[in-house]
């Protein structure tokens, strides 16, 4: 065989294996594993009333720890605890207004009186649920503390917000990953149908394995929104208009997401008395592991 030949068959074999090459992007968790997530949400918000756009920001901090308690054969049990939660808000009714659950306070206030009552339901309490390696949740247990919150609210004693409403938003909520070794630059989807007290969000994302660097698979991805109106409610919400774009950094070496982040716009109407109000929400959400 000649030299040529040699390096020829080389260069093919290399190609071949660089061509077929896969990975795993999933989940490894082992019992005691515990993980902390600091989550930031930044949320601006412009509605149109008459002649008049009020605008309001919200920006909300969680700093969450997963536990893991329990392997089976296809899932892991995970206890999740908010550990603590920070709000800032300014803008609107209320006008500037902070929150820190590590940080309780006297306050004459209405509105940071209602933020610590409805976050102490759920600062501190376990959830508890089953994970699938791709992300997949199952088998959700809320808190005693945040069921009871739920039903004395205005939303619960209406039907409006329910346990298994709860639930399916913590199942759909989850970061989705590949259920199969993918390749880069490989694209597949998911789908996630969220029960909310307004409708039925649907969100459709098509994923792309970006890149692998370092140990670290980036997964890009690009969300599809669309809400359908819940019946027989005072207040309706259409979709007027949804974009977005989402990123996620996983470590293949750990086996965890290390970096999620989300941004979306949605144009909305909101409906109630028969007036037809134009909303603009811009969301921006990061998930970082900090551990």
């Amino acid at each position: 065989m000649s030299v040529r030949s040699v390096i020829s068959c080389t260069l093919l074999l290399v190609a071949s294996t660089t061509a077929t090459a896969q990975d795993r992007i999933q989940w490894k968790f082992s019992t005691g594993d515990t993980l902390n997530y600091k989550i930031l949400q930044k949320m601006d918000t412009s509605t149109k009333l008459g002649q008049q756009i009020i605008k309001q920001s919200v920006l909300q901090e969680i700093q969450m720890s997963w536990k893991t308690v329990g392997n089976g054969a296809s899932s892991t049990v995970i206890e999740q605890v908010f550990d603590r939660v920070k709000l800032k808000m300014e803008g609107g009714a209320a006008g500037e207004v902070s929150f820190d659950s590590a940080k309780p306070q006297e306050t004459d206030n209405p509105v940071i009186a209602a933020m610590a009552k409805s976050f102490s339901s759920i600062v501190g309490e376990k959830f508890q649920l089953n994970m699938r390696p791709s992300g997949a949740v199952t088998d959700v247990k809320i808190p005693k503390k945040l069921l009871d919150a739920v039903q004395d609210s205005q939303a619960g004693r209406e039907g409006v917000l329910t346990e298994q409403m709860l639930k399916d938003m913590m199942k759909k909520s989850a970061v989705m990953l590949p259920e199969n070794a993918v390749s880069v630059g490989d694209k597949w989807k998911t789908n996630q149908d969220v029960d909310m007290p307004f409708g039925k969000m649907s969100i459709n994302s098509v994923m792309t394995y970006q890149k692998k660097e370092d140990g670290i698979a980036t997964i890009n991805f690009t969300p599809t929104v669309t809400i359908k109106p819940r019946e027989g409610i005072p207040v309706t919400v259409e979709l007027s208009s949804a974009a977005g774009r989402g990123q996620i950094l996983f470590d293949l070496n750990k086996g965890v997401v290390s970096t999620s982040q989300l941004v979306l716009k949605l144009e909305l109407n909101i409906t109630t008395n028969g007036q037809k109000i134009p909303q603009v929400i811009l969301n921006e959400t990061l998930m970082k592991l900090s551990n």
